[in-house]
């Protein structure tokens, strides 16, 4: 039988340890869309996570039912598209890094996961509103001079309660400061709102009073979580061939610490056996040396 040389030990080790790990291919969660992007829709906007046990079921594709992640019915996460299937449900795509224990962070570079679009809640914003009112507005174009006004607001929409945001996207210039808007909303009290969208300011103005700090209309009732989150603890277990995979990285971190290890302690082996030969080898020499010569008869 060959001798195998102890010095690719570690590295047999190596790789014995990465063939047992669980294999999930780089953007396995999202192939799918690759697979059906000429069959999925663009989105992009704010959803609140409602799913009715107060937590939402990630799944890795619509398709193949393998659970990888639950999240709490908090914050908002953006989906990317949506999916609809033969019989009819329609799922979204979700990217976000998970924080364990049911809780994330919105990350659109993360893979994250497909979601029945059934436990999401869409973010009420201006171009809902916009869609719930349209037949309250005027098509009748109105220009709005901000060079007379300390201040103006922006609403994220009409009767949206809270606070608005200072508009301060605006130079003092004559032409940043004239605004044109083809159509207004009246509301309940004959005021004119004008919806506003510029890179990330998004709403409305009131025309008639841009420095309006303090809402006075009805609130619309927006309530985006119908059901409260869930407590961490009642969290369903991930099934364990995903659990496995998310230590992948964790496998092979230790496996490369094990292998390094090993590979250092052959190392110290090999050198204190090869300091022992030349010692052995320096003290043969001086006896030689030190020899009396011998006698020719």
């Amino acid at each position: 039988m060959p001798r195998i040389k102890l010095s690719l030990l570690p590295l047999l080790l190596l790789t014995a340890v990465l063939l047992t790990l669980p294999v999930q291919a780089a953007g396995a969660r999202t192939s799918f869309y690759s697979e059906h992007a000429g069959e999925c829709v663009q989105d992009g906007r704010l959803y609140a996570l409602n799913g009715a046990p107060g937590y939402v079921t990630v799944f890795r594709s619509p398709q193949d039912g393998q659970i990888i992640d639950y999240l709490l019915n908090e914050g908002l996460l953006t989906v990317d598209c949506t999916w609809q299937g033969a019989g009819g449900e329609v799922w979204g795509l979700l990217r976000y890094e998970s924080l364990g224990r049911g809780r994330f962070v919105q990350n659109g570079t993360e893979d994250g996961g497909w979601v029945r679009m059934s436990e999401m809640g869409l973010q009420y914003s201006r171009d809902l509103f916009v869609a719930e009112h349209l037949d309250g507005f005027v098509y009748e174009e109105t220009t709005l001079d901000m060079r007379l006004y300390d201040a103006v607001y922006l609403w994220p929409y009409p009767g949206s309660g809270g606070r608005p945001e200072l508009a301060t996207w605006y130079t003092r210039t004559e032409a940043d400061n004239l605004l044109t808007f083809p159509a207004y909303w009246v509301d309940s009290l004959g005021r004119r709102w004008g919806g506003y969208s510029f890179f990330d300011a998004d709403g409305f103005i009131c025309l008639d009073e841009p420095g309006l700090e303090t809402n006075v209309l009805p609130e619309i009732d927006v309530n985006y979580f119908t059901y409260p989150a869930a407590d961490s603890s009642v969290l369903p277990r991930i099934p364990s061939a995903v659990a496995a995979s998310s230590y992948t990285m964790a496998a092979v971190g230790g496996a490369l610490l094990l292998a390094v290890a090993v590979t250092a302690l052959l190392w110290r082996r090999r050198r204190k056996r090869i300091a022992a030969q030349d010692l052995s080898a320096r003290n043969e020499g001086v006896r030689w040396s030190d020899a009396p010569p011998e006698e020719n008869p």
